[in-house]
């Protein structure tokens, strides 16, 4: 641990003799890359949702090599792209949005900031709008094989954080897995979510 903390405050030196600062998202970015480098063990079953460019697959994948990891990414190219990097029998990469319901929905992709895309639209800039296109939807319970533990879920959704754990309440229960997540006030005000919805859900499981 003080070797992060003394690599970080290194980068963060060097980038402040360049002019530069650590922008919040690079400070979630390493954070996240430090607590999966603890958690995560060579067996870990592992669940992502939103795994958009990789960078955290990339990191399972070698953390967690014996393990069986389900990745979902709804956006067509990157979908692709993780296919042709990451894809193997046991690394499926499924384009499918999960949710707290099965079925089908319209999907917004932000062209212009595609982490930004999701089921429901928000206002994300004043130059920035969302091209529309059905996706299917899926409860992870319903997805993933019977009595196949899952010991880390990772959730990148930009809001969708409670309804795809509300659709997961049967692997939550059951395999008590780690839960990864990243919570932004702006986005989840769309799907109608606060903080403390997602702590009472996970508490009670």
């Amino acid at each position: 641990a003080g070797v992060d903390q003394y690599l970080q405050l290194g980068l963060r030196f060097i980038l402040r003799h360049m002019g530069m600062q650590f922008t919040r998202y690079q400070q979630y970015i390493w954070e996240k890359e430090q607590v999966l480098d603890r958690v995560l063990q060579p067996h870990y079953n592992v669940v992502e949702v939103g795994s958009f460019r990789g960078e955290s697959l990339l990191q399972i994948q070698q953390k967690s090599a014996g393990g069986l990891h389900y990745i979902f990414e709804p956006l067509p190219s990157y979908h692709r792209k993780l296919v042709r990097t990451f894809g193997h029998h046991r690394c499926p990469i499924m384009r499918i949005a999960l949710s707290n319901y099965d079925g089908v929905a319209l999907f917004n992709f932000v062209e212009t900031n595609p982490q930004f895309s999701g089921l429901k639209f928000w206002r994300y800039g004043k130059y920035e709008s969302a091209e529309k296109y059905f996706i299917r939807v899926r409860m992870l319970d319903t997805l993933l094989p019977a009595h196949h533990p899952v010991h880390l879920i990772k959730i990148e959704a930009e809001g969708g954080e409670l309804s795809i754990l509300q659709g997961a309440v049967e692997t939550l229960q059951r395999y008590k897995p780690i839960v990864l997540f990243e919570y932004r006030r702006p986005p989840a005000r769309f799907y109608h979510q606060h903080s403390t919805m997602l702590y009472e859900l996970l508490r009670s499981e």
